[in-house]
Parts: C-alpha cells; sequence; structure tokens
C-alpha cells in the first residue's frame, strides 16, 4: 500500500473564541518546533502567550450536489499554490484539467471554461472530521449549502462561522 501524504495544516491561535490563522513566519516556526511534538500547545505570537493549534486545511468545490472535497494530493497542491501567493494552478481531476483561480475564488473546467465556486476551510484535527482528514479517510463533511441564492463567488459568511464551530 502506497504511503499517503497528510493533509497541509495551518497554524491557528484562539482569539475572542475565534480561530485565526497565524502569519507564514511564526507558522514555519511552530512547524519546526512541534515536528515530533504536539498539535496544540501555548507559544508566544505577537509578544502574547497564545494557544495554538495546527488545524487541517481542507479545500472544496461546488456542483450542484453540494461541496465536495479535492482528494489529499490535489489539496496538497491547491494549498502549496495558495501558500507562496500565486494568482492560480492547474490541478487534473479524473483526468480533466482545471485552473483553481484564488482571487475569483473558483475552479475553470480548461475544456469547457464552466466555472465553479471554490472554498478553503480549517479544520480542527480533534474532531471527527478533522481526524478522518488527517487519516485521508473519504467522508470529510463538506460547507453546507446555504439556503439564500448568492451569486457566483459570493459566502454566505454566517453560515460557514456556523460550520467552523460545529466541525
Amino acid at each position: 500500500m502506497a504511503d499517503k501524504k497528510a493533509p497541509p495544516g495551518q497554524w491557528c491561535y484562539e482569539e475572542s473564541g475565534e480561530w485565526k490563522e497565524i502569519d507564514l513566519k511564526t507558522a514555519n516556526e511552530l512547524e519546526k518546533a512541534s515536528k515530533e511534538g504536539p498539535n496544540m500547545f501555548t507559544a508566544a505570537v505577537g509578544g502574547k502567550n497564545l494557544e495554538v493549534k495546527r488545524m487541517v486545511v481542507q479545500w472544496f468545490w461546488e456542483d450542484h450536489n453540494g461541496w465536495n472535497p479535492y482528494k489529499t494530493e490535489i489539496n496538497t497542491l491547491i494549498e502549496s499554490a495558495n501558500r507562496i501567493g500565486a494568482s492560480s494552478v492547474a490541478v487534473t481531476v479524473k483526468d480533466r484539467r482545471y485552473i483553481i483561480e484564488f482571487n475569483e475564488k473558483r475552479q475553470v473546467s480548461v475544456m469547457t471554461q464552466r466555472r465553479r465556486p471554490v472554498i478553503r476551510t480549517l479544520i480542527d484535527p480533534q474532531t471527527k472530521a478533522g481526524r478522518r482528514a488527517r487519516s485521508n479517510s473519504p467522508g470529510i463533511r463538506p460547507p453546507k449549502r446555504s439556503k439564500q441564492k448568492l451569486k457566483e463567488g459570493e459566502r454566505d459568511l454566517e453560515s460557514l462561522l456556523e460550520l467552523a464551530k460545529k466541525v
């Protein structure tokens, strides 16, 4: 059986009950400090001692059935391009080529030019969804569809925040 790579992670800190992402430089230092250690501890961030946690990053694309998670290899490729500040990245899913456009938050089919929304989520590794994501198991729960109709590329922030609390 091939050794599968774990999904990408993002270091976050808790402030006023919300998890916020840590800047790349500090996140890299935390990554080095925790190589063989825990995914959660207290660290000095911005001159304050804060609880920090390594969250699992998962990208999703939306179709008429709802949100679909990208497989680990593609998810890692997308997140790597996002972290270096690329404006887009090319991926292949089931023999079809797509361009993920980060600024527009969409996936574009190279063949048909069809556009679909994409979203980046942070999943707590201590939750059931986080454990599934870390083990590369199927069944990661995607964000719930908003009940209101949104224009392409818009996100219902309240529903995403609610999802983050539940996941």
